[in-house]
């Protein structure tokens, strides 16, 4: 359960109920020091003698703020939109690409406005072509871990259940979702879990619950009745990946039975940011990052990253398929990339 060490409110989020409800649920649990900031004031006092250091102090640290800015991003092929009701994560998954994305700046942001913000994805649905338009909850964060202080999924989870013209989604790596099980969703929330083999999580991922308490965790959502589905992320490459992941999916039929899910796979890549940022962070890696091994690939942003080659990704893609098809009745794959 994340307890943040130190929190930063920004004093325009006090004049909204949301902000407010945010400090009285840090005061009463009493276990973090609280800064208020004035309006648009920078965070500039998170210790941390190295870029490590600095970094694990940041995931300690809690932001409230207001969004500013309601241009929601495309967040293809998870959805159509993302968003934005968090960021951030109390993890250290060593792949993972928020490292680079706030990697001067680590620490978990809520919004005490998101009350506009769903009235913004409202307008987003209102003026779509599309039938159903589907907002990401999680495209910079991942928001279970600050729920019980910023109550933003729940808000969220209520907006979508009235909605006809649109639909949410969000995916986790932790565990504490109870809270979010006795929620009215209609069935118009996909409730996704991120998981990844037994060797991928104990090299690679830090602070996260286990798989198994994951998988857990994703029984308790299927029996309350939500959409359930799972992304496989980063897919990495191996000596005995196809055997790793395999068992992977054999935990998950154990774990759901027939419950029909879906499965989004994201293979592994990085960028040269990427690069030297883990080498920064995490001098001692073992995260396979060598670029000999990988195709340079152009983002859409114009950004280079290094990807697995075609005939690789067509056999995870192929392996995937199939293997989900096998085990599986009523499972979908919706993408691998």
């Amino acid at each position: 359960m994340f307890v943040p060490k130190r929190a930063f409110i920004d004093e325009e989020a006090l004049d909204y109920p949301h902000g407010r409800k945010i400090l009285r649920r840090l005061k009463q649990q009493g276990e973090t020091d609280i800064t208020v900031m004035p309006s648009g004031g920078r965070v500039t006092s998170i210790p941390g003698s190295t870029p490590g250091d600095a970094y694990r102090q940041g995931k300690m640290s809690l932001v409230v703020r207001v969004l500013g800015r309601m241009d929601f991003p495309t967040c293809r092929p998870s959805a159509d939109y993302a968003l934005p009701i968090t960021t951030g994560c109390p993890g250290s998954c060593e792949y993972c690409y928020l490292i680079t994305q706030f990697g001067r700046k680590p620490y978990l942001t809520v919004y005490a406005n998101v009350d506009e913000i769903l009235d913004r994805a409202a307008q987003y649905a209102a003026q779509s072509s599309q039938n159903i338009t589907t907002f990401e909850g999680a495209a910079s964060s991942d928001p279970v871990p600050t729920e019980r202080y910023s109550g933003a999924l729940e808000s969220a989870i209520e907006h979508f259940s009235d909605r006809s013209d649109s639909r949410f989604r969000f995916v986790t790596k932790f565990d504490d979702i109870e809270p979010l099980l006795s929620l009215q969703h209609s069935r118009h929330t996909l409730f996704r879990f991120s998981i990844n083999t037994e060797k991928v999580c104990r090299d690679f991922e830090r602070g996260t619950p286990a798989v198994k308490h994951r998988l857990k965790a994703a029984a308790r959502v299927s029996d309350a009745d939500y959409p359930l589905g799972f992304v496989i992320a980063p897919v990495l490459l191996t000596s005995s990946w196809r055997r790793d992941y395999r068992a992977l999916l054999e935990s998950v039929v154990e774990t759901v039975g027939d419950t029909p899910v879906s499965f989004e796979i994201i293979s592994h890549r990085f960028t040269d940011a990427a690069l030297r940022k883990i080498r920064q962070i995490f001098p001692d890696s073992d995260l396979p990052l060598q670029k000999s091994r990988r195709m340079r690939r152009t983002g859409r942003y114009g950004h280079g990253k290094y990807v697995y080659p075609p005939e690789r990704l067509a056999d995870v893609r192929s392996f995937f398929e199939q293997s989900v098809g096998d085990l599986f009745s009523g499972a979908s794959v919706d993408y691998v990339v």
